[in-house]
């Protein structure tokens, strides 16, 4: 379920749940989370980071963020999802194994 690609009509305001999977053992929804979007294929980093918040669905970390018509508004493309954690002294900047598609 966690890697399937999120579709939303650009009409649609929705929240977008992006898991947040870390290998250091901690419980990353202490933490303040930000998401990020970049173009499917493209070699840039996220620099546009929106503040997010938490949610836990079936033991996993979600970071969560609205977005759509009346939101965060991206155009018709692939989009993909980045996730910032901001830890003291660590700060993991990952994407998300799934895309947003806006149509």
């Amino acid at each position: 379920m966690i890697a399937e690609d999120i579709r939303l009509p650009r009409e649609s305001t929705e929240l977008v749940y992006i898991p947040v999977l870390t290998s250091s053992g901690v419980d990353p929804t202490a933490y303040p989370v930000q998401i990020a979007f970049t173009l499917d294929g493209s070699v840039d980093r996220p620099t546009d980071l929106h503040a997010a918040a938490w949610d836990v669905l079936d033991s996993i970390p979600y970071a969560k963020l609205l977005v759509g018509a009346n939101a965060l508004v991206l155009a018709p493309g692939r989009w993909r999802p980045w996730w910032k954690v901001t830890a003291n002294p660590e700060q993991p900047v990952r994407s998300a194994p799934n895309l947003l598609i806006i149509t």
